[in-house]
């Protein structure tokens, strides 16, 4: 399984789960407070998403992660549905995680009928009902972040790690 590393190169290990949409190179934005505070973080290809409800992808993904990281202990970050699969794949992990932390969590929608009580379904109707509008929405928002300060890089590299 492939995987995307920013930050020290031997620091605190940091294992981050991106949404999906999402990529391992997302994880970049965390490169230069990584080398700032001695954080060393690990991003996985994210072929195994499609079949997150798979126990064998998950013990898989959890057997790579330990290889990749020689059984030390681990913090994790899990974004949006990565929040899912991080839970998901660490009940597995024998080492350990020192510190999770869980932003924008999200489960499948196929699992229950929760639609209705979160707190972004008029997003999720409108991605939907009309996907053009979904798409220029989501460009909006990608502009509005390309000016502003990533709120999870400020959280994850605070000194107190």
């Amino acid at each position: 399984m492939k995987f995307s590393q920013f930050g020290s190169d031997n620091g605190r290990l940091v294992v981050y789960f991106h949404g999906a949409p999402g990529a391992p190179k997302e994880c970049n934005i965390f490169d230069p407070e990584g080398k700032n505070h001695g954080l060393m973080f690990i991003c996985l290809d994210p072929i195994f998403y499609r079949s997150v409800h798979s126990w064998g992808s998950v013990l898989q993904t959890a057997a790579e992660i330990l290889r990749i990281t020689f059984e030390k202990q681990v913090d994790v970050i899990g974004f949006s549905i990565g929040a899912f699969i991080a839970l998901q794949t660490f009940r597995y992990m024998t080492n350990g995680v020192g510190s999770l932390h869980l932003v924008a969590a999200a489960a499948p929608l196929e699992t229950g009928n929760y639609l209705e009580a979160m707190a972004g379904k008029q997003v999720f109707k409108l991605a939907k009902a009309a996907l053009a509008l979904f798409i220029l929405l989501s460009y909006w928002q990608g502009l509005l972040a390309a000016f502003s300060q990533c709120l999870i890089s400020r959280v994850v590299c605070q000194r107190r790690w």
